[in-house]
């Protein structure tokens, strides 16, 4: 009688214990969910500041303050980047890419799944020195983050 009075003691509280240790599964998920906002200015901030034309100086703020108001418009993110592709050097884009051809592709972006990957491809699209050494660290979860926007 004594064992069997111990094993469910024993059961009780691993049960117990296990049970702690489990993450709240009610909790709503989108405290993780990257913000497609967060994810722009993060980009901005990986690209060297030389790798932007003259233009980019004076209408930074103004872009910084557009692209961060449009952070749940899709068409809105899109003209962003698109916008933001013409102020790179047109001598940082891999062969293949332009800030003309972002510009098209943004044409046809209606979420912001869409978005995200028009961002994905502008990034990808740039030469790797266009780039701040950090980047390089960052940039794998940067795009997994990337990727859980819908």
């Amino acid at each position: 009688m004594k064992r069997y009075f111990l094993f469910i003691i024993l059961v009780t509280g691993l049960c117990s214990a296990t049970y702690a240790q489990l993450p709240n599964v009610t909790a709503p998920a989108t405290s993780s969910v990257a913000n497609i906002g967060q994810m722009v200015t993060q980009l901005v901030g990986a690209i060297k500041p030389s790798s932007f034309t003259n233009a980019w100086s004076g209408e930074k703020a103004n872009w910084m303050q557009k692209a961060q108001g449009a952070v749940s418009d899709a068409s809105g993110l899109a003209s962003s980047i698109s916008s933001l592709a013409g102020f790179i050097k047109p001598g940082l884009f891999k062969k293949g890419f332009s800030a003309a051809g972002i510009a098209d592709l943004a044409k046809n972006v209606t979420s912001l799944s869409g978005a995200a990957g028009l961002l994905k491809s502008f990034a990808g699209g740039l030469k790797p020195k266009a780039f701040n050494p950090e980047w390089k660290g960052q940039q794998s979860g940067w795009e997994s983050a990337l990727g859980m926007i819908q």
